[in-house]
């Protein structure tokens, strides 16, 4: 796997394409991705740290709800 920066995959091959530690930069066009933060949340035993850049979120997105594990 080569880097993934810049590029855009998938939502469903997200998890595959996020090492450890990365920087996940969320953005908004005409709504909060849930499902992308969906995605992120089912596959989280993958990551031991993993930060989200967002902005304007209404609902506290499902990575939220396990901080920590």
């Amino acid at each position: 796997m080569g880097n993934r920066a810049g590029r855009s995959i998938s939502v469903d091959d997200l998890p595959v394409h996020v090492p450890d530690g990365s920087r996940v930069y969320v953005a908004q066009a005409s709504g909060t991705p849930y499902g992308t933060l969906r995605v992120l949340d089912e596959a989280r035993e993958r990551w031991s740290s993993l930060e989200f850049l967002s902005s304007f979120v209404l609902e506290p997105p499902a990575p939220l709800e396990h901080l920590g594990e």
